[in-house]
C-alpha cells in the first residue's frame, strides 16, 4: 500500500503501524469503535501503557490529549472517530502546531472514520508549506493532503 504516495520515513512507518493494528484488532468487524476518538485511541492506538504507539520507540502529541501532556513531539496525531466536528479536529490541529508546539511539529496524521473535504481546503493553508499532512482513514490507504 505504501508505494502509492511518497512518505518521508517516519511517516510510512506510523502507517505501518496503524494499518497493523486495523488488522489485528480486524476494524471491520468492529464499527462501533470507529463513531469515537476515544474508542479509536483505546482499542487501535494504545499501547499497554495508555500511550499512543508511535514509530522508532517514541511516542506522538494526539488530539483529543490522552492523560497529562507531554513534550511536544515532532508527529501530531489527529483522531476523528464518526461523531466528532471534523472542522474543529482540524483548527485544533492549527493551534497545537502554531501555539502549543511552535516549531517543533513536522508531521500531521488525521487518522479519521469520517473527513470533511470542504473544511479541509477552507484551512489547508493554514498548515503552511513545512507541514506534511496525512490522512488515513481506517482500512484505505493514506493519502497526501500537503
Amino acid at each position: 500500500m505504501m508505494d502509492r504516495i511518497h512518505l518521508p520515513e517516519v511517516l510510512q512507518k506510523l502507517i505501518e503501524i496503524l494499518e497493523s493494528r486495523e488488522r489485528d484488532l480486524d476494524i471491520r468487524e468492529l464499527p462501533d469503535i470507529l463513531k469515537s476518538d476515544k474508542k479509536i485511541i483505546s482499542s487501535l492506538l494504545s499501547d499497554y501503557e495508555g500511550r499512543v504507539i508511535s514509530p522508532y520507540g517514541e511516542y506522538v502529541n494526539v488530539i483529543p490529549p490522552l492523560g497529562h501532556l507531554g513534550p511536544c513531539r515532532d508527529i501530531l496525531l489527529v483522531v476523528i472517530g464518526a461523531n466528532n466536528d471534523v472542522e474543529k479536529r482540524i483548527l485544533e490541529a492549527i493551534e497545537h502546531i502554531y501555539a502549543k508546539c511552535a516549531g517543533i511539529t513536522k508531521y500531521v496524521v488525521f487518522y479519521a472514520a469520517k473527513w470533511n473535504q470542504v473544511s479541509w481546503i477552507q484551512h489547508k493553508n493554514s498548515f503552511g508549506t513545512n507541514i506534511a499532512v496525512v490522512l488515513k482513514m481506517p482500512l484505505a490507504p493514506p493519502i497526501k493532503l500537503s
